[in-house]
């Protein structure tokens, strides 16, 4: 289950085994929908399908992306949580799942974060 305010068009979940993308067609049901929508959790390989590359060559524990001149750090944290921090910011955010990095993104950029193939 996935609360209302954490759903977005663009986000991506898992619904019925399968990965989904919201789109506004998905807004006509969201209550009944949310309770069926599952987070993703963010592992290594779903980094680099949103463009993000490693810190350090072969080092799975570090990716970073920018936009807008904005470099975005995601270091692996207990409890198969990730730290988020954008540019040399003090503050940073603990997240663990896509949907919370994709808004995140939004939040900060004004922009969809997608996979390439999207």
């Amino acid at each position: 289950m996935v609360e209302l305010e954490d759903i977005r068009i663009g986000n991506y979940f898992a619904h019925q085994q399968k990965v989904i993308t919201i789109s506004a067609e998905h807004y006509q049901r969201i209550s009944i929908l949310a309770a069926e929508l599952e987070p993703l959790r963010l592992i290594p390989q779903k980094f680099f399908s949103l463009g993000f590359g490693t810190i350090r060559a072969q080092d799975f524990n570090g990716f970073t992306k920018s936009c807008n001149n904005v470099e975005v750090f995601l270091r692996a944290a207990p409890q198969q949580r990730w730290t988020l921090q954008v540019g040399n910011t003090l503050r940073v955010r603990s997240i663990e799942h896509v949907h919370e990095l994709q808004n995140v993104w939004y939040w900060l950029f004004g922009e969809s974060l997608k996979r390439a193939r999207d």
